[in-house]
């Protein structure tokens, strides 16, 4: 699709409704895709703000800091997502090692359960 569209959509929707997840969501993942890092992070804090309630956007925002080296600021969030992850009654064990990989690769003193210790990449993982 046509990205310059798509971000004045998502812009216009985070405009009228600043704590909407799903927009906030989206429009990180443009930015990101249009490698605007700056603002995907930016996004992603106010995201973070509206303290929502599904891991995978702790994941997601964890993901684009800890890739920023902006560990200090991951950290936190993937902590967060990974407890509310091993809450849920179903469990995503891809997730899950994702959040392990990327708090190990920060250096977070965790014991992995879900992913190898020799897998602390900070490139993928929804």
């Amino acid at each position: 699709g046509d990205s310059a569209k798509a971000l004045d959509y998502l812009d216009q929707c985070v405009a009228t409704d600043p704590e909407n997840v799903a927009c906030l969501n989206y429009l990180a993942t443009v930015q990101l895709a249009l490698l605007e890092t700056d603002d995907a992070m930016q996004t992603y804090r106010q995201l973070m703000n509206t303290q929502p309630t599904d891991s995978i956007y702790y994941l997601r925002a964890g993901r684009t800091f800890a890739n920023a080296n902006q560990c200090t600021v991951a950290v936190p969030w993937l902590e967060q997502g990974y407890a509310l992850e091993q809450e849920r009654g179903d469990q995503s064990l891809d997730r899950l090692a994702a959040f392990e990989e990327f708090l190990l690769g920060c250096g977070a003193a965790i014991t992995p359960v879900y992913s190898s210790p020799e897998d602390t990449t900070t490139e993928s993982a929804n």
